[in-house]
């Protein structure tokens, strides 16, 4: 940045041509011009203003040699020449007092005063705050000199100076005395009160602030560059340096660029410091943190648009990139500039420079990948944190088996990353278990691991529905049982057991039907009438159970025709008693084997007589297998099995039942 003009380079009130004739000559030549009139003085004046301006912004001339009585004895040695002026004439000539002060040309406004030994209110209040500022009056003495129609803040009020830029009243106290608050506050006061000249009382009370912080006179902070004094406040280290820096720039008259310039140069070299990059001798000083978080937020603030910065990022970035030596610095320096053009784009809601840097990312990968710079690679995912618009990267890191230097970054509580990064692995990686289980383990994402484990073996499993019940199934099937007994672990971490124990029904269905190959016997992939065919058609009812449950066929009633089957048809009664120490075996079901039996032998005109005499002893057998006597009686003589109907009567229960069952 071009250095500016001093805040003061001479004496604003240096003594001025004595001879009366070339003041009266000036005199007529303003007051005969009329563009001083009313009427045209908008379009007139501020020519004169610009001719006796000088030049404009923080190079004005905040300081004064004159005490108050040297100012008035100044004035009235022209005051001859005021008092000739019309009513209309004193009415342009404050117009062009106010329109000066209100360009912050203190000077000049001085000048005009004395020329025509006329003052102004502002003006007045202006130079009040400019000897308060240099210590030469007392904020008391500018106090009792203030109108009494405002109401004097004391040391309780809250200045809106420290309130918008630098600290609290008590902090400012304790910093810098009691003194220095009562300074601070009556600037502020005497600012309020100005009208045109509140822009000057304002950069004076700037200039006062930041000298305390400094611990510089006032002098050396209004004569210094406006540039060099934003670097100075930048490097302190004060805690409320950046705050304190926005407030000068608001008021020192440094436009947008040389702001952003300024700022953009001093983040880059704070980012070349923290990588041992060498700064040359007049560089901009790099401002110490100002590359990390909050800090950078706080200084791309003081840029009014950021879009501006984000480009002067980008520009420097592509300069690194061009230059003849591609080293590990350099590369680091390249991110960490595309990093915060990234944030500045974003603060402005600026998506075309957003896809600029995600563009200038993805051509810079392949030079990273070939420098083998992969936690460079790494800090540009997560420092743009664009994860979706970044699957390249994952791409990247994944080819080259670098995934794991993600994993050992801090971002556990970066939700974002957990959900784009278990999902590509998902649709890139299925295969891969040991990473899905990595990433899962490192975010404890133990649930969406088991969600996701869980629907990629029910994919794998639909997959087999044509396959031949062969020697060929076997491998898929092992691949199928790992999902499933990987989900339902991932489920017990969570403590969701309705899952996990569904995940592992499925899993002993996979491996029964490894067991079963050799049989050639189906039980994946069933409909739900082959469901119960196989329930009816196995004669190991824990196995049949298993299949049950992996296709979630509960009721005891879904029982009877299997139990009818194995039990009466077949005599299988192990079948009935591996029924009955499974589950809780209630009246219904034996009524409904019963009744299907009555059925069977009412309505069947195939069956044998030797088939009849099987399934009726089968059946007497079958209720004997009943727990419940008053079930077993009732039973058996609907079927008219009197001798079994007789054993029981006779049995311990026999007296109960004839009192409560049957009238004998």
């Amino acid at each position: 940045m071009a250095r500016r003009a001093g805040f003061l380079h001479q004496d604003v009130l240096s003594p001025l041509d004595s001879d009366s004739a070339a003041q009266t000559q000036l005199l007529d030549s303003l007051l005969a011009n009329t563009t001083l009139r009313e009427g045209a003085l908008s379009s007139g004046s501020s020519t004169i203003a610009h001719q006796l301006a000088g030049r404009e912004g923080w190079a004005i001339e905040l300081f004064t040699t004159l005490t108050v009585d040297q100012w008035k004895e100044r004035l009235q040695l022209n005051q001859h020449v005021s008092q000739t002026l019309s009513a209309e004439d004193q009415t342009a000539l404050d117009s062009l007092l106010n329109r000066l002060l209100s360009g912050g040309n203190l000077s000049q406004s001085c000048k005009l005063a004395l020329m025509f030994g006329h003052s102004s209110s502002d003006l007045d209040l202006v130079l009040m705050a400019v000897r308060l500022a240099q210590g030469r009056c007392r904020a008391k003495d500018v106090v009792a000199s203030l109108p009494t129609k405002t109401v004097v803040p004391t040391l309780s009020h809250s200045s809106a100076s420290l309130r918008r830029g630098t600290m609290t009243d008590q902090a400012w106290r304790d910093s810098h005395g009691d003194d220095s608050l009562e300074v601070v506050l009556t600037l502020e006061d005497v600012s309020h009160r100005c009208s045109a000249g509140q822009r000057c009382a304002q950069k004076v009370a700037v200039a006062y602030r930041i000298s305390k912080v400094l611990a510089l006179d006032y002098e050396s902070i209004v004569r210094e560059c406006a540039s060099s004094v934003l670097g100075q406040v930048l490097t302190s280290g004060q805690l409320h340096s950046v705050s304190l820096a926005k407030s000068f720039v608001d008021v020192s008259g440094l436009s947008n660029e040389e702001v952003v310039q300024f700022i953009g140069d001093g983040v880059a070299n704070s980012i070349r410091t923290s990588f041992g990059i060498a700064l040359p001798p007049s560089a901009t000083p790099a401002f110490p943190g100002g590359h990390r978080g909050s800090e950078f937020s706080s200084l791309a603030s003081l840029c009014s648009d950021q879009v501006l910065l984000a480009e002067h990022f980008m520009s420097v970035s592509a300069a690194t990139a061009n230059g003849a030596n591609i080293s590990q610095a350099s590369l680091a320096l390249e991110v960490e500039l595309l990093i915060k053009a990234h944030t500045c784009y974003t603060t402005a809601c600026n998506m075309e420079g957003i896809g600029q840097v995600l563009r200038t990312a993805r051509q810079r990968l392949s030079v990273m990948v070939k420098a083998s710079q992969f936690q460079t690679i790494v800090r540009l995912l997560t420092g743009i944190a664009r994860y979706r618009e970044l699957i390249f990267i994952f791409e990247t890191l994944v080819e080259h088996e670098r995934l794991d230097l993600l994993l050992r970054r801090d971002i556990t509580k970066d939700d974002d990353l957990k959900v784009v990064l278990l999902d590509f692995l998902r649709k890139h990686c299925p295969d891969d278990v040991d990473t899905l289980r990595k990433v899962a383990s490192h975010f404890s994402m133990w649930r969406e691991m088991a969600v996701m484990q869980e629907k990629q073996g029910e994919r794998r499993m639909n997959s087999l529905k044509t396959a031949a019940v062969d020697k060929a199934l076997m491998a898929p099937l092992e691949g199928v049982i790992r999902l499933f007994v990987g989900s339902a672990e991932n489920y017990m971490k969570e403590n969701c057991l309705r899952h996990a124990q569904v995940c592992m029904s499925k899993a002993r269905l996979a491996a029964m039907q490894r067991r079963l190959v050799p049989q050639g016997v189906r039980v994946i992939n069933l409909q739900r009438r082959e469901v119960h065919q196989f329930m009816c058609d196995h004669g190991n009812f824990h196995e049949a159970l298993q299949v049950a449950e992996a296709y979630r066929t509960r009721g005891l009633l879904e029982w009877v025709k299997p139990v009818y089957v194995q039990v009466v048809q077949r005599g299988h009664f192990r079948y009935l008693q591996d029924l009955t120490s499974s589950m809780q075996v209630s009246a219904p079901l034996f009524r409904e084997v019963v009744s299907r039996f009555q059925r069977e032998m009412q309505d069947n005109k195939d069956l044998s007589s030797s088939q009849r005499q099987q399934y009726t002893a089968n059946m007497r057998e079958f209720l004997e297998h009943v727990n419940e006597p008053r079930v077993t009686c009732q039973l058996a003589r609907e079927l008219g099995f009197t001798d079994l109907t007789t054993s029981i009567l006779d049995s311990p229960a026999g007296q109960f039942l004839r009192d409560n069952m049957f009238v004998m």
